[in-house]
């Protein structure tokens, strides 16, 4: 489907190799192929990590000096902009503008709030970020088992706040899109929205390019690929999982790949624990050659919206396990475990059985395999352009 002549900008504070980065490219090229144009702006735009996905049809401008997501001078150049280039529509991923709000839709323009993140995220974040914090001295950690915290957590006091934050940005956008339809069901039912404001809230699965002959010839390896920070990644459990599974797998071997706040600690932990055949192999910008090897991808976070690791290890034939943590894993994954293998949060020795199960049992392995490469095909552009194209035309 054409939809000629519309120009559509995109605000992101960073452009370079990230998940969502990446989702963002690929949408450029999706609305470009579409007929759409596209304008993103950006306080960084990492030229050599991230490339204008179709420069006919994709243009970009840096945030003034200074400029942050959102102040008033990020606003103020923003509304300029979007005069002068007869923009439509407003793709606002994860920011929320806050108190600019009322002046961004003064412009006319219609919003569109894009969350890739799971419902109530940020809450689940901050209770894990405290949990990290407490361990560290011996009164706040009574605290935290018998006193305030858990008089907060049982009324609700932590959770209300984010509640009215979810609330204020449905009702403040034109639209807001979930990583699929399950949270947009979650949403409506856990803020008790009226039908006005759920009706709203649409689903929009993230999409990537279908690899066209994967390699299914395997190294007996698993891998961990992502960002390493606690509260959500949680790569302390991949440590755990292989002290609990590496004596039943001789002859494989575990490769962490990724940067983050968090990496020296697990690097000293590891060092700690003294296992075999497990290193950590610093960030890759190449991803797809660490899946042209492995055969099973590791994700142990505590919670994730849509992570993308999923559906590009599927992609490249590679089977992935991951906690049940959130309905977009478990959509990802197939709650009958066909296209990936669910683990009860957060059991590490379950985890570990089926870790154990699924390296030394090669026909599971491979029909978990086809799975995968049947399941990825949901996520094909194709998908994603009926849906934005209807998305248009609600708005």
């Amino acid at each position: 489907m054409k939809i000629e002549g519309l120009h559509v900008a995109i605000v992101y504070p960073v452009l370079g190799l990230g998940g969502l980065d990446v989702v963002i490219r690929d949408t450029g090229k999706l609305f470009a192929s579409m007929g759409i144009h596209v304008h993103y702006y950006t306080i960084e735009w990492r030229e050599a990590e991230w490339q204008l996905p179709a420069p006919t049809y994709c243009s970009l401008s840096l945030l003034p000096d200074g400029a942050e997501l959102w102040n008033q001078q990020a606003v103020d150049f923003v509304l300029q902009e979007l005069r002068l280039r007869q923009i439509s529509v407003l793709i606002i991923p994860n920011y929320f503008p806050g108190p600019y709000l009322d002046l961004l839709r003064s412009s006319g323009v219609k919003l569109v709030f894009w969350s890739h993140g799971m419902p109530l995220w940020e809450y689940h974040d901050s209770i894990e970020a405290r949990r990290f914090v407490v361990k560290k001295k011996l009164s706040r950690h009574l605290e935290w088992i018998f006193l305030r915290v858990p008089f907060k957590l049982w009324t609700g006091a932590y959770r209300r706040p984010w509640e009215d934050y979810y609330r204020r940005v449905i009702e403040g956008m034109d639209l807001y899109l979930t990583l699929c339809p399950a949270y947009a069901r979650e949403l409506a039912e856990q803020l008790c929205l009226p039908s006005e404001q759920a009706s709203k809230v649409v689903p929009l699965i993230n999409t990537l390019q279908i690899e066209p002959q994967p390699t299914l010839e395997k190294e007996k390896l698993i891998v961990f690929v992502g960002r390493l920070s606690y509260a959500d990644k949680r790569v302390d459990r991949v440590i755990d999982i292989w002290a609990r599974a590496h004596k039943a797998l001789p002859d494989w071997r575990v490769e962490i790949y990724g940067a983050g706040p968090d990496e020296q600690r697990v690097k000293a932990y590891l060092e700690q624990k003294g296992l075999p055949r497990i290193r950590f192999c610093g960030y890759t910008a190449e991803p797809s050659e660490v899946y042209r090897r492995a055969s099973v991808l590791l994700l142990t976070s505590t919670h994730e919206g849509w992570p993308m690791v999923l559906i590009e290890a599927q992609n490249h034939g590679v089977v992935p396990m991951a906690f049940a943590c959130s309905s977009g894993v478990r959509t990802i994954l197939g709650e009958d475990n066909r296209a990936g293998v669910l683990v009860r949060p957060f059991s590490l020795s379950q985890y570990a059985r089926r870790l154990v199960r699924l390296c030394r049992d090669t026909d599971y392995r491979a029909k978990l395999q086809q799975g995968c490469l049947s399941k990825r095909l949901e996520y094909s552009p194709e998908r994603s352009r009926e849906a934005w194209a209807e998305i248009f035309q609600r708005l």
